[in-house]
């Protein structure tokens, strides 16, 4: 079994660029996070990855048990002093936009390349490129303690529903949690296609 995982291993480092990572951080969002606090028991979960190979930015989040509707969501940047509360990075979606379920997801995915998913009030704050605004919103989730967070918002809770801070995923967890995450994915996927 040693074996067998140290030539797996092996063949990852000569089939992948020497320089090549995916970077993983994840949340855990409720209210008590909010600030202040509120009284929803809704519950949910939030993974950011980067592919520094393909410049390429991936952002899920699910949640349950909402008081109503998700009308708006994002991810906050950058907290000076924690704990507290910062002006919005990157929109997940807007009022106006379809309103989200009171338990849903939401992925979407960003080439940087071509596309610049930060709010502009954040990318002229942080440099003025798409560049220099993931650098800050990733030396802020690095960081971690509540320097960057997901916040869902819903007609109860205007100021945010249940929020979550978003930390580095230790690398044997990552693994863990990406699996899982796209295992729900799939079941929920698999879900919504026997009631249609």
């Amino acid at each position: 079994m040693v074996r067998l995982s140290l030539c797996l291993a092996c063949l990852l480092l000569v089939c992948l660029p020497a320089n090549a990572a995916v970077l993983t951080w994840g949340a855990s969002l409720d209210a008590s996070q909010e600030i202040p606090p509120n009284a929803s028991t809704a519950t949910g979960t939030g993974l950011v990855t980067y592919d520094d190979l393909t410049n390429v930015l991936s952002i899920w989040v699910e949640w349950s048990g909402l008081t109503g509707v998700g009308v708006q969501a994002h991810i906050h940047c950058c907290v000076a002093t924690p704990p507290g509360n910062v002006g919005i990075a990157v929109d997940l979606w807007l009022p106006g936009d379809p309103s989200r379920p009171a338990t849903g997801s939401y992925s979407a995915v960003f080439d940087l390349d071509e596309v610049n998913p930060f709010r502009a009030a954040f990318t002229l704050a942080n440099g003025g490129t798409t560049e220099s605004a993931f650098a800050a919103l990733r030396a802020a989730m690095d960081a971690g303690e509540g320097r960057a967070y997901f916040n869902i918002h819903t007609a109860m809770y205007p100021g945010g529903e249940i929020r979550g801070d978003i930390a580095r995923v230790p690398e044997p967890s990552m693994m863990m949690l990406t699996v899982a995450g796209l295992g729900l994915l799939a079941l929920r996927r698999r879900r919504a296609a026997r009631l249609t």
